[in-house]
């Protein structure tokens, strides 16, 4: 009986993570086609402080927030990997019978931090796409 709970704790744990991956990704091109169409409201930018930036301050901002993505981004893959690994030992101990409790209180504390990684990720998201937005109205003012 305890196999068969702690196997669905991690296919449920492997399907939120799907749908939290999958749920990003959209997010992430419709902030895109937000920036494209040019339909972003002025008023997200109030209060980040990106209004009254210099273009340098912005291009070095997105700059900065680009690399702070790619650093989570490559966490994120860690992380799953290992979820992954402590999946299958999970697995493995079941089929031999052994105590799998740190297994399961591992894949748990691995699950809490995704969830903290993609909510920073997601913030993350958001800033360099108000920074892309200003550096778009910096060419516009060019134009």
């Amino acid at each position: 009986m305890g196999d068969d709970s702690s196997k669905s704790i991690v296919k449920s744990l492997k399907k939120e993570w799907a749908l939290l991956f999958e749920v990003f990704h959209q997010d992430e091109n419709t902030e895109a086609d937000k920036n494209s169409n040019g339909t972003r409201s002025e008023s997200s930018l109030e209060g980040s402080g990106i209004e009254m930036m210099s273009r340098e301050a912005v291009r070095q901002l997105t700059k900065k927030l680009t690399e702070d993505r790619k650093k989570l981004n490559q966490q994120l893959e860690f992380l799953t990997k290992e979820l992954e690994v402590s999946s299958a030992k999970l697995e493995c101990l079941f089929l031999v019978g052994a105590d799998a409790t740190s297994t399961l209180k591992r894949i748990e504390e691995l699950n809490d931090l995704g969830l903290n990684l993609t909510e920073s990720l997601a913030k993350i998201e958001h800033k360099l796409g108000e920074a892309r937005s200003k550096e778009l109205d910096f060419r516009d003012a060019d134009i």
